[in-house]
């Protein structure tokens, strides 16, 4: 069964996150000062930290079992039918990507994170593959 109330406060979170890369108005590389480009890169492992939560929840509801990494858990959701091999594909490299951003902080250039800002869009895919499932279910 789904947590629906948990479900809801975590896509709220993705998208006040996407709300603040929007309101940052990157649209090129050169946009993104030193500044942005922490804040970017703090909302991008954020959207990333919570689409973990957000597949982890489906994931429970539809007792996938328990992965042993967070790429394991797409890989579920995929036979599961909830995703398909490309969204799957996307959001584990997404992970990582998270783990560059997470464990190799310091040696990310803004050519890095620019390039993330148009991959991590695939969130909102997956997002709407969640509510269509939760929908199928009523």
């Amino acid at each position: 069964m789904y947590d629906k109330e948990r479900i809801v406060v975590i896509i709220e979170e993705i998208e006040s996150y996407f709300e603040e890369l929007k309101s940052m108005d990157i649209k090129k590389l050169q946009d993104m000062d030193t500044i942005k480009f922490r804040a970017v890169s703090m909302d991008i492992f954020s959207i990333i930290n919570k689409t973990i939560d957000l597949a982890d929840e489906v994931s429970r509801a539809k007792n996938l079992g328990f992965p042993s990494e967070y790429k394991e858990i797409f890989t579920g959701l995929r036979m599961a039918k909830v995703i398909d091999e490309i969204m799957e594909s996307k959001l584990k490299d997404l992970i990582i990507l998270r783990n560059k951003i997470s464990h190799r902080y310091s040696i990310l250039k803004k050519e890095d994170i620019f390039k993330a800002l148009k991959e991590v869009e695939i969130v909102k895919e997956f997002i709407e593959a969640v509510k269509r499932v939760m929908k199928e279910k009523r």
